[in-house]
Formats: C-alpha cells, structure tokens, sequence
C-alpha cells in the first residue's frame, strides 16, 4: 500500500468514526472524559474560492458554557485553488477569563495552511469566564463535489 492511500484510508477511518461519534459529541465529558465539540466541516464550491459553508454537526449546541465569539474557520483561497482537503483535530485551551491561552493540534489536517488557519480563528473563541477550561474540536475541510 503507498503512502498515500494508508493515508487516504486513514482519514477515511478517521471521518468515519467522527461521523459515528457525531451524536455524542458535545461539551459534555464523553465516556473517555474527553470534552469534545460537535465536528465543524467547512465546504468550498469548486473554481469558486470566495463561496464556502460551515456547518456545526448535526444542529448542536454547547451544552456547557456559553461562547460570545466562536467563528468558524475558513476555507483558505489557496488551499480551495489547490484542492487540498483534510481533516483534524485541535485542543483549545481557556484561561480563567474565558479567552484562550493556547490552541494544540491533536491531530493535524495534513496541511499546514488548514491547521494555521484552525488555529489563528480558535484562539480568537471565548466563552464565560470559568465555564469550560479545555475540549477538542474536530473539522473537516472538503471542496464540494458536482
């Protein structure tokens, strides 16, 4: 098998159990007391840069806390041109004030331009002070297909 199609596979299994845990993912602790948000998949239209959606999991919300700022990312101009995909997973880390003190990839994209931009947007989240001190938050970047 060459590099990458494991890799291909990989994110195939990985999307996959994403979308299986999709409804139990939450703030709330999953049974592993991992906090987890609900998958953030970002969809550009092919030769079309500038048209993106985002769309939160299956129309969840936070259980726990309350976000006065959580954008979603977007979908970087050159990676949409260049047709890169990926999926990831990043750990937001929040002070006691509620902004953020660090963002970590748990698991990259497989694209330095997808994670930069997860990670430039998610250090801008903030929630109530004390709410919430850290979960994962998967995403998925994907270009449309026709």
């Amino acid at each position: 098998m060459t590099a990458s199609r494991a890799s291909n596979s990989f994110e195939g299994m990985l999307l996959a159990v994403i979308f299986a845990m999709e409804s139990c993912l939450s703030l709330a602790s999953t049974s592993s007391g991992v906090p987890w948000m609900p998958l953030i998949t970002i969809v550009a239209a092919p030769g079309n840069p500038n048209q993106t959606r985002a769309f939160l999991g299956p129309h969840k919300t936070p259980k726990k806390g309350h976000f006065s700022a959580a954008p979603h990312p977007s979908y970087p101009t050159d990676a949409v041109r260049k047709k890169i995909e990926g999926i990831g997973v990043f750990e937001v880390h929040f002070r006691c004030d509620g902004s953020v003190s660090h963002v970590a990839v748990f698991r990259s994209t497989g694209h330095w331009i997808l994670d930069k931009e997860c990670i430039s947007t998610f250090k801008g989240w903030r929630c109530d002070p004390g709410s919430i001190t850290w979960f994962r938050v998967p995403v998925r970047f994907a270009i449309e297909t026709k």
